[in-house]
């Protein structure tokens, strides 16, 4: 992440994969993933999360999670490759909170 995107990151909201999935299962919290949507980023690894769990759980298409997500998410940040060796260390360190990829890119 380059230093124009921590920018934008300083008055955002970093959603998770799981903030994402319980807005679209209309779950407990969803109306406040909703209003947070406008200030929020997502990263490329809790992306790919959420089409995995889609197409897991609810058989919704690649195509169709696309589109959700597209319409859902502003801004969507890739890692760069010290960010995932960072992620890929914290694995060991985390194990113990039972923390997913996505979870990690998160704190990271």
């Amino acid at each position: 992440m380059n230093q124009e995107e921590r920018n934008l990151i300083m008055n955002k909201y970093i959603l998770d994969s799981s903030a994402l999935l319980a807005l679209f299962n209309s779950e407990t919290g969803s109306d406040k993933v909703e209003e947070l949507l406008p200030l929020s980023i997502m990263s490329t690894v809790n992306i790919a999360e959420v089409v995995a769990e889609l197409d897991k759980k609810l058989n919704i298409s690649f195509i169709q999670s696309k589109a959700m997500i597209s319409a859902s998410i502003n801004k969507i940040v890739a890692l760069e490759f010290d960010q995932a060796i960072e992620i890929g260390r914290l694995k060991k360190e985390t194990e113990q909170f039972g923390l997913s990829l996505g979870d990690r890119a998160c704190i990271n």
